[in-house]
């Protein structure tokens, strides 16, 4: 008797639930090194404390209540820290995030990796090199997605004009459609505040149809019905507004169907 080998989805499923574990565990420290830190953090903080108020030198008992006072910081997050920096406090995750990336199959398992991260530390979203990396993977899933539908009526990173680059423009029978994306916290509502200024920028380029995608939560019924109100303002009705949430492989159907639909419009 053989046993069939699992395909590429289960797979995918098992190293998600093992990146899932790993990120979740990265830089945490066992409760035995958290007991021994709290323990040493106390003390330190204690006999510094006590020796301010025997001893005239304040240098002494100032480091030790600030070390002991670090140590409980560390004791208390359970997470080792691989390195301060006054603008971002990077600790060990973000090298198990940048290790997890690296070792992807594909640009959507580096969507998936990133929309964990970002679910377990949405700081991380402010790294530089985090935030490239995923808005680089999630344009690349969903150009694929693209060109493996539509063919060569998708033009990637389309100049509309001298000052506008889009990230897709989809042609067809005339009509010219625009897609922008936008990676965020997947947990996350989209604001009006990220979806607008692009809204409105594209409302005054020659073209028919915007679709902002993105692997955030939907917005607002306000927000999406002034979005749809300024598209049918700007032209007599002829230009339309979608807003369509992908986050993966799954939701790739309801991507394409709604392109198709401005496409028909």
């Amino acid at each position: 008797m053989t046993i069939a080998q699992p395909g590429r989805i289960a797979r995918w499923r098992t190293r998600r639930a093992e990146r899932a574990i790993r990120l979740a565990n990265a830089g945490r420290l066992t409760p035995a090194a958290r007991g021994v830190l709290g323990i040493m953090g106390t003390g330190m903080v204690g006999t510094g404390g006590f020796a301010v108020f025997v001893t005239e030198v304040e240098a002494g008992p100032t480091a030790l209540i600030t070390i002991g006072g670090l140590l409980l910081v560390l004791a208390t997050m359970g997470r080792r820290i691989s390195s301060v920096s006054i603008t971002d406090g990077a600790l060990e995750f973000e090298e198990q995030v940048r290790e997890e990336l690296s070792q992807a199959e594909d640009d959507e398992e580096r969507v998936q990796i990133a929309s964990e991260a970002v679910t377990e530390q949405p700081r991380i979203q402010h790294v530089q090199e985090f935030a490239r990396a995923s808005e680089s993977a999630y344009r690349n899933a969903l150009k694929h997605r693209l060109i493996s539908h539509f063919g060569d009526q998708v033009e990637v990173e389309k100049r509309i004009d001298d000052r506008y680059l889009a990230d897709f423009v989809v042609t067809a029978g005339g009509k010219r459609v625009v897609i922008e994306t936008i990676f965020g916290d997947p947990n996350r509502m989209m604001t009006g505040a990220k979806m607008f200024p692009r809204v409105r920028s594209l409302l005054r380029r020659d073209v028919d149809g915007i679709i902002i995608v993105s692997n955030m939560l939907e917005p607002g019924r306000n927000d999406l019905e002034k979005a749809r109100d300024w598209a049918t303002a700007a032209a007599a009705g002829e230009k339309t507004f979608s807003y369509v949430r992908w986050a993966g492989g799954v939701d790739t159907a309801g991507f394409i169907s709604s392109v198709e639909a401005h496409l028909q419009s």
